[in-house]
């Protein structure tokens, strides 16, 4: 993977984290990679109430 293709990454992971439906990708398996763990993410943060997302328990 390429030095800005980390960027990249994490950026398509941000933009789907706030709804974003479609966008070009360079590097398919990584941002597939990137997109599991915001769905695991939202749904581990969903199955606690909320927590993780600068709220405190």
């Amino acid at each position: 993977m390429g030095e800005r293709e980390f960027a990249h990454v994490a950026l398509v992971a941000l933009l789907a984290q706030h709804g974003v439906d479609c966008l070009r990708v360079h590097d398919v398996r990584a941002t597939c990679d990137a997109l599991a763990v915001v769905d695991a993410m939202v749904a581990g943060d969903r199955a606690v109430g909320g927590v993780g997302q600068g709220e405190v328990s």
